[in-house]
């Protein structure tokens, strides 16, 4: 049976040259003019809902599930986790008026804030394998969202004290406790890529066509 980290491992091979491609310029796809995004960046840009990186990014958070049936066998379901709550990032573009702009930065500070949630995974589960290939894709991510956005600097890493102060939030004296806010980080993880992936398709799909009206 082939393990979840050699899948991993094939899968983040395979995933890394593909988003070399996109960081390099892959296929071009439409964007928004240079007058209603970053002035400095080079246009046209690919679509961001069909990147490579994203596309790499879900693919590596998927294989969690497979780690979880793992763990726990059929103690807990896997989709229990879904309601399970933590401090986690508003949705990234929960509203149909939001603008492209506000769209893209709301997903930039959602991956900044999972960056440091993905620290209390490492703590719980050092040797993870996911976890190298999330932080990759998320750098991979947080470059191009900021490429397409007039306001990066909106985009900024959080201090050492709010880093301190949401990760203290994770520090159950339980250790069941602490590892299923683990799981849960990369299970919502997952979910906010997913979520975010849809609504720049809708985003990207209204600029294209403003007939279009998302459902």
């Amino acid at each position: 049976m082939t393990s979840p980290f050699n899948t991993i491992t094939r899968l983040s091979a395979v995933l890394l040259g593909l988003s070399a491609l996109c960081v390099s310029g892959g296929p071009v796809g439409f964007t928004e003019s240079p007058s209603g995004e970053a002035p400095d960046a080079k246009w046209p840009l690919p679509l961001l809902s069909a990147s490579p990186v994203l596309e790499a990014f879900i693919g590596v958070t998927k294989l969690h599930e497979t780690q979880f049936a793992e763990e726990f066998h059929e103690g807990i379901k896997y989709f229990f986790l879904d309601n399970y709550r933590i401090s986690l990032p508003p949705a990234g573009c929960p509203a149909a008026n939001f603008s492209m702009e506000s769209c893209l930065l709301r997903l930039a500070q959602g991956l900044l804030h999972y960056k440091v949630l993905l620290k209390h995974v490492d703590n719980e589960y050092p040797n993870n394998p996911i976890l190298p290939d999330a932080r990759h894709y998320s750098g991979l991510l947080l470059s191009q969202i900021k490429e397409r956005v007039k306001h990066p600097e909106r985009a900024a890493e959080m201090s050492l004290a709010q880093e301190k102060s949401l990760l203290s939030e994770l520090r159950s004296p339980d250790t069941f406790h602490r590892k299923v806010e683990a799981h849960c980080i990369l299970r919502h993880l997952h979910l906010f890529l997913i979520d975010g992936k849809r609504a720049l398709a809708r985003k990207e799909m209204q600029k294209r066509d403003p007939r279009y009206h998302s459902i």
